[in-house]
């Protein structure tokens, strides 16, 4: 099977799961009701970014900027997310990024990102389940397509 035609079998079938109201359901950015988890949050965060990725300074600004309020993700290190969600077999990548402030100075941060598209529809599922578990409703079909396609293919058929 090609990878279009693999792709347009899992839209039919993630299409006719939600006609069914058959769990496929998945993210959602309205993060409520109750507090999500920092999981949660990250996984957000990652389908968010995209294929670009994340990187520490993008999630935890640095001293002197004003930190955001609220369901934001920021935690204090993204390795340690990073590790948590690799424990729960979701595939990250990583890569040295190099980041230059204002006065010209360089520093290298590691930037990480889902591996492909079927790790972000993996993801995505996994955020679902915690959405289901703290009774927060689910998102339109629209918005699970969006974070699937916009992901490079990982090669499964």
């Amino acid at each position: 099977m090609t990878e279009s035609k693999n792709r347009m079998f899992l839209l039919d079938s993630l299409e006719l799961a939600y006609s069914q109201g058959i769990s496929a359901d998945v993210c959602c950015i309205d993060i409520t009701p109750g507090r999500p988890s920092l999981i949660e949050l990250a996984l957000v965060a990652f389908l968010e970014a995209g294929p670009a990725g994340l990187r520490q300074e993008q999630v935890y600004p640095p001293v002197g900027r004003k930190l955001s309020t609220g369901d934001t993700y920021t935690t204090g290190n993204l390795r340690n997310q990073v590790c948590e969600l690799r424990k729960k077999d979701i595939r990250i990548i990583g890569w040295i990024d190099p980041y230059q402030s204002r006065d010209g100075r360089v520093t290298y941060y590691k930037r990480y990102a889902f591996a492909g598209s079927w790790v972000a529809l993996r993801a995505a599922l996994m955020i679902n389940q915690y959405r289901r578990a703290r009774g927060a409703p689910r998102i339109p079909f629209y918005q699970v397509l969006r974070f699937f396609l916009s992901f490079p293919s990982d090669g499964k058929e």
